[in-house]
């Protein structure tokens, strides 16, 4: 056991906090903090106030001493015996010879004065006051017990700006600091304030100085060793860029005074246990990105491909997917490229957007004039631009077709079939009894198929839409429970979009069915696609059978006997 006494009392009193005690009570404790910032042992102090005792012969006498008891987290750890006299383990010789001083402070430290103390432990050291009574020596009846924590580890963080984005448009930059220490809760200054120390800087690290940080010191769980804390660091009057924020935070952990009984004197967040210095950041980018918007052909006819290309740049360097919207309320296409043709004549403004990381959205526009086909133009007679002709029309072989007429196919597919002018979707929807349309893609070859069909006597023709990207022959297939109810083809010798129709037979039945088709590029492999079409057939009235009999006697069939 290491003790000391201190030489003025008085002013020792009056610099520290006693713990309350009863008023009959002789031995207090200073108040210790509940953490401590201790590199090895850790000093307790006590005040007295002595017991005068007396000897067998009615002698007064003087002698007063204290015995001290520590725990280690509830565990008695280092004991004393006080009856047995002062000098014995753990017990101060007498702490005065005469009738003064009657009072005084004194400090302790637990085991050795070199003892490192656990972190993260508690430790109680009691002490209490004996005196001499006629042939005994005698516990006075009151002990004091200060006790603190020991903590000498630093907090860890950790700085998020944005959260978990990369980049953003917002200039209030949205902050968090995450809090975890082993032993204390962040420092609890004057209305639950702790102390974080932020500095934000653009385009680099920077390192916090002067005072704390209240606007993004207040925790969101005071008492917990792991809490965070939010706020914001508005950048609006600043230039875009990478912006960091830095932050290091104070626990609360108070230095051990071992040279007077204020164990408070040091009590300021920068002499806690600080943490070492974090950073977060993200871009700010409040500029849209650039986009230039570009096709092969600004004039073209009705059903010549037209190829676009867009050019993006960005701040960030990060431009988002390309969208284009054809100007003709049709399917959108997407990518750095794209293909489209025009099936009406007019002018078409086509738009490439795009959105950075941050979310701006920017945009190019490219305007295409669309004119007439040659022969026919758009929704008039004749073969669109780019359609195979009707199969069945072999040209002879070597003889020159029309200019801007593609010629028939070698080798069409057998079966019923109608080319056409390309129909729209809801022209597609209409002809088919409504219902909606469906689309579908494999390499060179695009469709748009009904997703109804209502089979009538008058409407027996499924209209489909084709896009080829190159030449090539096309196979059509309708499908049910494994066998072909209907099957048509022909072959383009051109890119282009055109119409077809599929007559189906009259008896077909109401079901599901699959259309499968067959798209031959010339030169290359086969890809084949399926869509699924629902044909249904309106409900008919059953005729009585006297109207039966009837219709029968009037068309000469014989009655059965």
């Amino acid at each position: 056991m290491r003790w000391f006494i201190c030489a003025l009392a008085a002013a020792c009193v009056s610099a520290a906090l006693l713990l309350p005690v009863p008023a009959s009570a002789v031995v207090q404790g200073y108040a210790e903090p509940t953490y401590t910032k201790t590199s090895g042992n850790d000093a307790f102090w006590w005040r007295w106030t002595a017991t005068t005792g007396g000897d067998a012969n009615g002698n007064v006498n003087y002698t007063w001493y204290l015995c001290f008891r520590t725990y280690a987290n509830g565990v008695l750890v280092e004991d004393s015996n006080g009856t047995s006299g002062p000098g014995t383990q753990n017990c101060t010789g007498s702490l005065r010879s005469g009738p003064s001083p009657s009072q005084a402070d004194y400090a302790a430290m637990p085991f050795q004065t070199n003892t490192v103390l656990q972190d993260g432990t508690r430790y109680d050291m009691c002490a209490s006051g004996f005196y001499l009574q006629p042939f005994i020596w005698k516990w006075d009846s009151t002990s004091a017990c200060p006790w603190t924590i020991v903590d000498r580890n630093r907090p860890q963080l950790s700085v998020t700006v944005g959260g978990a984005a990369q980049y953003t448009r917002n200039p209030a930059l949205p902050l968090r600091i995450d809090y975890a220490d082993a032993t204390s809760p962040p420092w609890a200054g004057a209305g639950g304030v702790a102390s974080n120390w932020t500095c934000i800087n653009r385009g680099a690290a920077c390192s916090p100085s002067g005072a704390p940080n209240a606007a993004c010191s207040t925790p969101a769980d005071p008492a917990s060793r792991t809490t965070f804390f939010s706020c914001t660091a508005d950048v609006s009057a600043q230039l875009d860029g990478d912006w960091y924020v830095c932050a290091f935070a104070a626990d609360g952990a108070v230095p051990d005074n071992p040279s007077g009984v204020n164990q408070f004197a040091q009590a300021t967040s920068n002499n806690a246990n600080l943490s070492g210095t974090t950073c977060g950041h993200i871009v700010l980018d409040r500029v849209a990105p650039s986009v230039t918007a570009a096709a092969d052909a600004t004039t073209v006819t009705v059903g010549q491909i037209v190829h676009f290309s867009a050019t993006t740049s960005d701040a960030s360097g990060v431009p988002g997917q390309v969208e284009w919207d054809f100007g003709d309320n049709t399917a959108r296409g997407s990518g750095t490229s794209a293909s489209h043709t025009y099936t009406q004549a007019g002018t078409y403004q086509a738009k490439a957007s795009t959105a950075d990381g941050a979310g701006n959205a920017g945009a190019g526009t490219v305007t295409i004039t669309v004119q007439p086909a040659p022969g026919g133009g758009s929704g008039g007679p004749g073969t669109p631009p780019g359609a195979p002709t009707t199969p069945g029309t072999p040209r002879t072989p070597g003889a020159p077709t029309t200019p801007g007429t593609p010629s028939a196919p070698t080798n069409p597919a057998p079966g019923p079939g109608t080319v056409t002018q390309a129909p729209s979707p809801g022209a597609i929807s209409e002809q088919s009894g409504g219902g909606g349309t469906q689309r579908t893609s494999v390499a060179g070859l695009s469709v748009t198929a009904p997703r109804r069909f209502k089979l009538t006597p008058s409407r027996r023709k499924l209209p489909l839409a084709f896009t080829v990207a190159t030449p090539g022959a096309v196979d059509i297939a309708l499908v049910r429970a494994g066998a072909v109810v209907a099957r048509g083809g022909t072959s383009a010798h051109q890119a282009g979009t055109f119409g077809f129709s599929l007559k189906l037979p009259t008896r077909a039945k109401a079901g599901t069915y699959t259309l499968k088709i067959v798209f031959r590029p010339t030169g290359k492999t086969a890809r084949t696609k399926t869509l699924r079409i629902t044909v249904v057939r309106p409900k008919t009235k059953k005729k009585p059978a006297m109207a039966r009999t009837a219709a029968r006697l009037l068309q000469g069939v014989p009655l059965a006997r």
